[in-house]
């Protein structure tokens, strides 16, 4: 509910900028495919990318203690196609009046796994309708969005397109990273992640939020050149709006949105990692 009413207020905000500024100025956003092809039976990412104003931002997923998260849905998936949850950039942290806010200048970008039916057929194409939502902010803020349709064309010999080159700068999951591991310690209602040391120092975590969970802050301990960092969760059923209790977010290093970051995700009633 929390989460509603913050989106909500933003909003209002935003519109009530409208009476008084110019119009802001346009966002570029684009949803490509990572690859020309794509085989039956396989997967294959669509990247979805904003060229943002220089002087403006938008917002993550979480935007933190303002703002709206920036969203991408797919719709009317045609049958047997499956899209896994948009993965983001790390963001970049602002300091407010508010308190801190997460999100991106110059460039956003993330990208959807698209898993492809085994019964397509080669030489056939699958649309997509994606819609995105965000908002554009700098002394104002605007409400922008708009729909896109994109065509991933079935076939055997694929090869990466421009687009493949952004998904490199999306965190991979957190079981890529060596020796790391993230666990939900049902005893004492935390989550665990372990690993060793970076050079950029001591990990912090970004939390995405999720209805019906609530993070508390981190505590990290370091020795002997590995790192446990617990993180405290509040279950709260009744707020879940009908989802599956679950911690998401990013390992993060260094105080750049180009350092390392990890994503994560851990459902809060056993010890399953994924991504």
């Amino acid at each position: 509910m929390n989460v509603i009413l913050l989106i909500v207020a933003s909003w209002w905000f935003s519109l009530a900028n409208l009476v008084n500024e110019t119009a802001p100025p346009p966002v570029q956003w684009r949803v490509e495919p990572a690859e020309t092809e794509t085989s039956p039976g396989s997967s294959v990412d669509l990247v979805c990318s904003l060229d943002i104003p220089a002087g403006w931002h938008v917002y993550w997923s979480d935007p933190g203690a303002s703002g709206a998260p920036t969203n991408f849905e797919f719709e009317s998936l045609p049958p047997g196609v499956v899209v896994e949850p948009v993965r983001f950039q790390r963001p970049s942290v602002f300091s407010t009046k508010l308190g801190r806010v997460f999100g991106f200048e110059d460039q956003l970008v993330a990208a959807a796994r698209v898993h492809v039916p085994d019964t397509a057929t080669v030489g056939s194409a699958i649309q997509l309708s994606v819609w995105g939502d965000w908002l554009l902010c700098q002394k104002a803020c605007y409400i922008g969005g708009g729909e896109k349709t994109v065509t991933i064309h079935i076939g055997q010999e694929g090869v990466p397109t421009d687009a493949a080159s952004l998904v490199k700068s999306i965190p991979s999951p957190l079981r890529s990273r060596p020796d790391t591991r993230v666990s939900w310690d049902q005893d004492a209602g935390q989550v665990v992640i372990t690993g060793p040391m970076s050079s950029k120092g001591p990990p912090r975590v970004l939390i995405d939020r999720v209805p019906g969970v609530e993070v508390g802050h981190a505590s990290v301990d370091v020795a002997d050149g590995a790192f446990h960092l617990s993180l405290p969760v509040r279950l709260m059923p009744g707020d879940s709006m009908g989802q599956p209790a679950r911690v998401r977010g990013l390992l993060i290093f260094g105080s750049s949105r180009y350092d390392p970051a990890w994503s994560f995700g851990i459902a809060c009633d056993a010890d399953d990692s994924k991504p």
